[in-house]
């Protein structure tokens, strides 16, 4: 038997086991959760990230959640759109052989979303839905419901003026809950002026974790305003203030520290084109986050040709020129995206090719307001 994909799908399936159960403890375990899900984040992204892996902090995305406007815009959608639903297919033999994910947004007519679902509501499997709901254009809650088979999760979130999270009902009830109780509590937000500091408390509805406890997080910005992550150093930004080389030094463990360089390369429309992901973590695993990525748009910046390559190697030796260029040569992959669009200039149909071979197909079905 071939030991490294044994060892790498049982970490893998470790490290999901620890992001399902830690997701409900992200205040009271912040840097365990930080880090795992970190971990847990690549690793089901097949070791690549759309922007800047592993620079992002789930715990200030989520309290800063309310600050990003979630419109058309965001989603790259043209025109007046009440609805995009994306189905992607499974390909076998470039034969459609079934439904391999399916997502649903809805806006309302000031371009705003409204309710975003994810997967097939009508089976019993894995699927969410959020709803979103405004007060004077800003965010001021929603509210999601998240199904895993047996399990049922229940979130509403509600946010201030300035998009920060001030409260946070959570219910559950499923194979995680002892006795098949129903845990089902609030966790409040303070923030001082600056909201450098936030302070976090729990009160039980019918039940809390008894493992949650009140807390404190203060939280880092540099001179421009820019979060500093607590696992970030050494990082430098271009003209424009982006991230082009930072350097993760989480020392949490012997198995679980990450050192890693990131670099990345921008066209003149701001597209990632280029991006290294050096690991030189020394870890007693037989499993590597690096990885090389480049990429190509069309005048509209879409996607139309990408390049990428993850390490493979068992000896973790991706910062030797000599092994990273061997490894390169024989495991990049190069996949190519062709469109279909519609009259408002919206993709309505996605190719993709992995080596020339189909491999997925995206269907989108646009509804606009009249």
């Amino acid at each position: 038997m071939d030991v490294l994909p044994v060892m790498k799908y049982l970490a893998t399936l470790f490290i999901k086991i620890i992001i399902l159960i830690t997701s409900f403890f992200t205040y009271s375990y912040q840097s365990l959760f930080s880090q795992e899900w970190l971990i847990s984040h690549i690793f089901e992204n097949g070791g690549l990230e759309k922007k800047y892996p592993f620079l992002s902090d789930p715990f200030y995305d989520e309290i800063t959640y309310g600050k990003i406007d979630r419109t058309l815009d965001y989603f790259s959608l043209n025109g007046s759109v009440k609805s995009a639903k994306a189905i992607s297919f499974n390909i076998n033999a470039d034969t459609i052989s079934g439904i391999k994910n399916k997502t649903e947004l809805f806006f309302n007519q000031n371009r705003q979303l409204i309710k975003q679902i994810e997967g097939d509501t009508s089976k019993i499997a894995t699927w969410s839905i959020e709803k979103f709901f405004y007060n004077n254009q800003k965010l001021s809650h929603r509210k999601s419901i998240n199904a895993k088979y047996s399990d049922i999760y229940r979130t509403t979130y509600r946010y201030d003026d300035l998009g920060y999270l001030i409260e946070k009902v959570d219910s559950f009830k499923g194979r995680l809950s002892s006795e098949n109780q129903l845990f089902h509590y609030t966790t409040s937000f303070f923030y001082n002026k600056t909201h450098t500091t936030v302070h976090y408390k729990f009160a039980s509805i019918t039940k809390v974790l008894r493992d949650l406890k009140d807390g404190k997080v203060n939280l880092e910005f540099d001179e421009k305003g820019n979060y500093m992550n607590p696992s970030v150093e050494q990082i430098t930004y271009d003209s424009l203030n982006r991230p082009i080389h930072y350097f993760i030094n989480n020392g949490c463990g012997a198995n679980s520290a990450l050192c890693i360089h990131v670099s990345t390369k921008f066209d003149s429309k701001g597209n990632i084109i280029n991006q290294i992901v050096n690991d030189v973590t020394i870890r007693n695993a037989l499993w590597s986050f690096s990885s090389h990525y480049e990429a190509e748009y069309d005048e509209n910046n879409l996607l139309i040709r990408k390049k990428y390559f993850r390490s493979n190697s068992e000896y973790n030796e991706f910062f030797l020129q000599e092994s990273l260029e061997k490894e390169k040569s024989e495991n990049f992959t190069t996949e190519t995206y062709a469109y279909t669009f519609d009259n408002q200039k919206n993709w309505i149909k996605l190719k993709v090719y992995s080596g020339g071979k189909l491999t997925n197909i995206i269907e989108r079905k646009i509804k606009y307001f009249k």
